[in-house]
């Protein structure tokens, strides 16, 4: 195992197998000494050729008197030619050898590679420490003004320790189409691109990071900074919402995300498979980073200011769960409505209007429906479709019916009702009692 630790970047761990590379480094310099030595023979036979030629023109009527010389030199350049002949197919052998190598070397190194961020904060420099990157902060947005007012000042601080160059861009979606986080990160990477920006970090506005051992710096591979085992939400083994870093080289090579996606979640599953697809590694934090799911991030949605837009309208659901590739950052349109400058707390960031377009053959879903599908209820103040039952916590029923113009109730019981409660509870003869 080799570690290599250099003082402006990530620190990657990489396992190989010594012997095949031993091997190949050996068969590179026999291949090396090879065409040396094949090279001086060919000088030889260039020299003893001449002379055997002015030879043969100082004496155009016959050999010369010294005949025997010349038929020694004639005997030597057959030889030669001979060993020639040898060495070229020995050389073509050891580069046989060398290859087939290098070709099982790659194939045993391809599945050991691992990459491990940083304990430890870095700047954001690559490998070359005198290349500088940029970080472009992209945070899709609509309608959190609260949250945006504490997350510009503490991601702005937060950076400025770490020392990272970094512009915050909050991509604002001023439509009247259902929300789309993907389209808005597709925009936000367009904008940071012509300002120069080489990485981005699709950024939630309700996550703040708390951990300082949480690195910014350039990422050589794509890096989900709110790894499962770290988010106070989510922990299922592909998630890689909330906080997602890349470079752009990347962003492009996957073709950026989906704009297919209109309403709440699935887009970063999506993406998921698009890095799989695309045979790019994601890097985590190390588990060993000091806290958890409960005291690494601050997360300050408020679930009843906005709400979540989950309703899956007519196919939306089976698209959510295929691969779509196809799509991505230049398969949609957009107008940019408004850019300006702003400042919170002292904290510059760019605020984006952005006017989405929808393909209504292709994702009719992006309208937000009038009247809610069974299962769901209209949420008057958003008039967006809610899940009935959703936010019932344990030790709470559902009560009263579910219907298109009145909200969900939940009844607090103080306690979890057993099995046989919910089936009465579902046969509708249950009568709650504490």
């Amino acid at each position: 195992t080799h570690t290599h630790t250099h003082p402006y970047t990530a620190r990657c761990t990489l396992h190989y197998f010594s012997a095949p590379y031993a091997s190949l480094r050996t068969t590179d310099v026999m291949g090396s000494r090879l065409q040396r030595l094949l090279l001086l023979l060919l000088v030889l036979l260039v020299v003893v050729t001449t002379v055997l030629l002015r030879a043969l023109h100082n004496h155009p009527d016959g050999l010369p008197p010294n005949s025997a010389d010349i038929n020694r030199v004639l005997q030597e350049q057959d030889e030669l030619r001979e060993e020639v002949a040898k060495l070229e197919h020995k050389l073509k052998d050891v580069q046989s050898d060398n290859q087939r190598l290098r070709n099982q070397l790659e194939k045993k190194a391809s599945g050991v590679i691992q990459v491990v961020q940083p304990i430890e904060p870095v700047p954001g420099y690559s490998l070359d420490a005198t290349r500088k990157h940029r970080l472009a902060v992209i945070v899709p947005f609509r309608n959190a003004h609260d949250e945006l007012f504490e997350f510009v000042p503490h991601i702005t601080e937060f950076l400025r320790r770490q020392k990272i160059d970094f512009s915050i861009y909050v991509v604002n979606q001023a439509d009247e189409y259902r929300f789309n986080r993907a389209a808005l990160i597709n925009v936000g990477f367009f904008l940071s691109e012509q300002d120069g920006h080489d990485y981005l970090v699709m950024h939630d506005v309700d996550l703040l990071p708390l951990n300082n051992k949480l690195s910014y710096g350039f990422p050589l591979t794509p890096t989900h900074i709110a790894a499962p085992w770290l988010h106070p939400l989510y922990h299922y083994k592909n998630f890689i919402g909330g906080i997602f870093m890349l470079s752009h080289d990347h962003f492009r090579r996957v073709n950026g995300l989906s704009p297919n996606f209109w309403g709440w979640g699935k887009e970063d599953d999506e993406f998921f498979r698009r890095l799989t697809v695309n045979n790019l590694p994601i890097a985590r934090p190390p588990k060993e980073i000091g806290t958890g799911t409960k005291d690494t991030f601050r997360h300050i949605h408020d679930k009843n200011k906005r709400v979540r837009d989950m309703m899956k309208v007519g196919k939306q659901k089976s698209h959510g769960s295929k691969a779509d590739i196809q799509a991505g950052f230049e398969s949609f349109e957009f107008e940019i409505a408004s850019r300006r400058v702003e400042q919170l707390k002292g904290c510059n960031y760019t605020f984006i209007d952005v006017k989405l377009q929808c393909d209504m053959e292709r994702t009719p879903w992006c309208v937000a429906p009038k009247k809610c599908e069974k299962g769901y209820y209209m949420h008057k103040p958003s008039g967006i479709c809610r899940r009935c039952q959703y936010n019932c916590w344990i030790g709470f029923v559902l009560v009263g019916d579910c219907t298109q113009d009145s909200d969900r109730r939940c009844l607090k019981v103080g306690r979890d009702i057993s099995a046989e409660e919910a089936k009465e509870h579902k046969a509708g003869t249950w009568k709650p009692g504490v």
